[in-house]
């Protein structure tokens, strides 16, 4: 793996996270909703770690499973 893919890719804004990840443009500088689905990014964006200026909270349901932290 090389150094540049060991570098956590860093966000300081909403809109920055939503281009990177092939979103529309949030609506509001501070607070969106996104559905995991709607990800456009292509694999090798998002197997990498990412550093965010910005809180960030989700919500996933597991049918049949359990969440482990």
């Amino acid at each position: 793996m090389k150094k540049e893919e060991n570098t956590p890719l860093k966000f300081n804004s909403l809109s920055e996270l939503h281009k990177t990840l092939g979103l529309p443009k949030p609506l509001h500088p501070m607070i969106t909703l996104n559905n995991y689905g709607d990800i456009s990014a292509p694999y090798e964006v998002l197997r990498r770690s990412m550093a965010l200026d910005f809180y960030k909270i989700s919500y996933k349901t597991l049918p049949n499973g359990r969440l482990r932290y």
